[in-house]
């Protein structure tokens, strides 16, 4: 028998504003950060490619990203989660967060910040270098049943951002 197939979607939040005297977890999207969140939901939309859940820091910029992506791809309002554990989360705080995740969900999205994010991403790729700019998405995929196997045989599906995705849709 065949085995599921899994994916993660890490999407680094939008791109934000940063006005004075503001502290950095409460940092909101720029208009240009809320319009990247659209494109980058309306392309997994498109691509039929919708989480199960939704997992985000609790920082605004975070959040609000999250919220956009999952509204443009009709998620409801319940697959978005918020975790603390996502806003200053190293790189082998993710992998581990990626280990545990519900083996109920097949598609699973984590909306966090860098370096966190590019250095797990990195590490997904064995160690090659790679870099995320605001609101690019990373698609990894294995065929297993559980999260905890994930890491042994992921591969790379896709790399997208903004600017490519508004060519794509």
């Amino acid at each position: 028998m065949k085995a599921r197939m899994k994916t993660i979607l890490i999407l680094r939040h939008a791109k934000a504003e940063s006005p004075a005297g503001c502290p950095d977890i409460e940092r909101p999207l720029a208009e240009k950060g809320e319009k990247d969140a659209r494109r980058i939901g309306a392309f997994l939309k498109e691509a039929e490619i919708l989480p199960d859940i939704v997992l985000c820091s609790k920082a605004r910029r975070a959040m609000q990203t999250a919220k956009i992506a999952a509204s443009t791809m009709g998620l409801p309002p319940e697959k978005l989660v918020a975790e603390n554990r996502l806003y200053s989360a190293e790189t082998a705080d993710l992998l581990a967060f990626i280990d545990n995740l519900d083996d109920a969900a097949d598609i699973a999205m984590v909306v966090g910040h860098n370096p966190g994010l590019e250095n797990c991403v990195s590490e997904l790729m064995d160690g090659a270098t790679f870099a995320m700019s605001t609101a690019s998405l990373a698609c990894f995929e294995a065929e297993t049943e559980s999260w905890r196997q994930f890491r042994k045989s992921c591969i790379l599906r896709f790399f997208v951002h903004p600017r490519l995705v508004k060519k794509l849709v």
